[in-house]
């Protein structure tokens, strides 16, 4: 498809299209398959990004982060420019919370161990910030829970934290107690029933 005369409606109509493609064309293969010029292309994807209708372009921030003629590190990732990647940060798409948590969940369910990790710690994060988790996450085991006991017994105080344990523990002999009342009586209630159905 060859344009004669394409107006900046048809390119910004062609750049957006391209946009939501899920592999889109750079300037250059998008200039040459519509026979369109490479700069009025870059100048109208500019312009929509400014906008906030087109996303960043993953492909122009991979080839100028990469340094040229870098070598790999040994698990096999090129060193990446930080100047470069930030390089065109004002033409970011800022994303939005729904986004940020799908991205995180990808995380958490392909990224390495330690990526893993923080994307659920962070998930968290946003859950008690949006009223969906209150309080802390659960604990991992029992040691962490150990753990959250004693700092909450240290930080009232030897006074408040002694009588904290002290009412714990007239807790659990009350609830001693009365379980082995009821073991002490199950024997009977069993005979007693038993007797009924012999009658």
């Amino acid at each position: 498809m060859t344009l004669v005369s394409p107006t900046r409606t048809t390119i910004r109509a062609l750049v957006i299209a391209n946009g939501a493609a899920p592999s889109p064309l750079s300037p250059s293969e998008l200039a040459a398959k519509h026979g369109l010029r490479r700069a009025a292309v870059h100048e109208a994807m500019t312009r929509e990004r400014r906008a906030g209708r087109l996303r960043a372009s993953v492909r122009q921030y991979v080839r100028t982060a990469a340094r040229e003629g870098s070598q790999p590190a040994a698990n096999g990732v090129r060193e990446v420019d930080i100047n470069a990647l930030l390089a065109c940060l004002d033409d970011e798409v800022v994303l939005s919370t729904e986004q940020r948590r799908k991205v995180l969940s990808r995380l958490t369910r392909s990224g390495p161990d330690p990526i893993k990790v923080q994307a659920v710690k962070t998930l968290e994060d946003m859950d008690r910030q949006q009223g969906r988790q209150v309080g802390p996450p659960e604990p991992q085991d029992d040691e962490e829970l150990v753990s959250r006991v004693g700092t909450l017994l240290a930080g009232v105080g030897p006074d408040i934290g002694r009588r904290g344990i002290e009412a714990a523990l007239a807790v659990w002999k009350t609830e001693a107690a009365a379980a082995a009342k009821a073991a002490a009586r199950a024997p009977r209630v069993t005979e007693l029933a038993l007797a009924r159905e012999t009658t």
